[in-house]
């Protein structure tokens, strides 16, 4: 009984953790959009270089939460082994 509680908490947690993944993905689909429809003077400039920098931050922040899940996904499908 213990390892279904277990289970159905991580189960519940991936979920969770695939709809961060989703809005992280789409925040940074509108921010590589933005950034694209901006000026070459704006990609040049200060702000420009910092707003690609923080964009570049929040991918990888979506890959290594990616691989959370990843590993997340191969110790649910051990457990349901079990």
């Amino acid at each position: 009984m213990k390892l279904n509680t277990e289970l159905n908490t991580l189960e519940k947690t991936r979920e969770k953790l695939n709809a961060k993944l989703e809005t992280l993905e789409e925040t940074i689909s509108t921010r590589e959009d933005f950034f694209a429809d901006q000026t070459y003077k704006w990609h040049e400039s200060q702000k420009g270089s910092e707003y690609e920098e923080r964009t570049e931050e929040l991918q990888d922040t979506l890959d290594q939460l990616q691989s959370v899940i990843d590993h997340l996904d191969d110790a649910i499908s051990q457990l349901e082994e079990m």
